[in-house]
């Protein structure tokens, strides 16, 4: 739900399909929890399929570390596109106006000069590590702040090694931190109350 929100809601890319969507038997997306289409400039008939990726973990890097996992089976598998095209979900999902549209987007024709890029859109819940005890709101919304910026700051360079060692640096990346109290606990606390609260 998180990794939907900052796909669609922040960076502008319309859901094509959660791992939700599919069939429980269909492997089309490699671990991926969605896929999303960005077109970067409104003025150019291109197009990016955004393979997203969430993980909640205690520690950034590890949480990075998983993250690539799935990426690099994504990047590594090049007939994902013609099974994801082919699905009888595909269909279903949409109406066939919308399905024939963005097929002819993912796959185009000779006629057709619109292309499409793989991208990855990750979201990252970690651990942020600091104790409101003692402090105001004020004071802990700031403190707050500067800590995720140093977060981020300190694995930048961590990133971008681990993007050059999988040969992915011809690919977008869109990262997106959010910060929680205990992410190991809280994940859990979270998905319990979903279960407890499902409709």
């Amino acid at each position: 739900l998180l990794l939907y929100v900052f796909l669609e809601q922040i960076l502008g890319a319309p859901k094509i399909f959660s791992k939700f969507d599919l069939p429980s038997d269909g492997q089309l997306v490699q671990g991926s929890g969605g896929v999303h289409l960005l077109q970067p400039d409104k003025a150019i008939p291109s197009y990016q399929m955004v393979f997203g990726k969430s993980l909640i973990v205690g520690d950034p890097k590890d949480a990075i570390d998983q993250a690539f996992v799935t990426l690099e089976a994504i990047k590594n598998d090049t007939s994902r596109e013609v099974r994801f095209v082919e699905s009888t979900s595909f269909d279903k999902q949409f109406s066939p106006e919308v399905a024939e549209h963005l097929k002819s987007l993912i796959l185009p024709t000779k006629e057709q000069c619109i292309t499409h890029d793989t991208a990855f859109g990750v979201f990252l819940g970690y651990s942020l590590g600091l104790d409101a005890e003692n402090k105001s709101s004020k004071q802990f919304r700031t403190e707050l702040v500067e800590k995720m910026r140093l977060d981020i700051e300190n694995h930048i360079s961590y990133i971008t090694d681990k993007i050059k060692a999988a040969k992915m640096g011809r690919y977008s990346f869109y990262f997106y931190f959010l910060p929680f109290n205990d992410a190991d606990n809280e994940k859990q606390s979270i998905m319990g109350s979903l279960h407890t609260y499902s409709w």
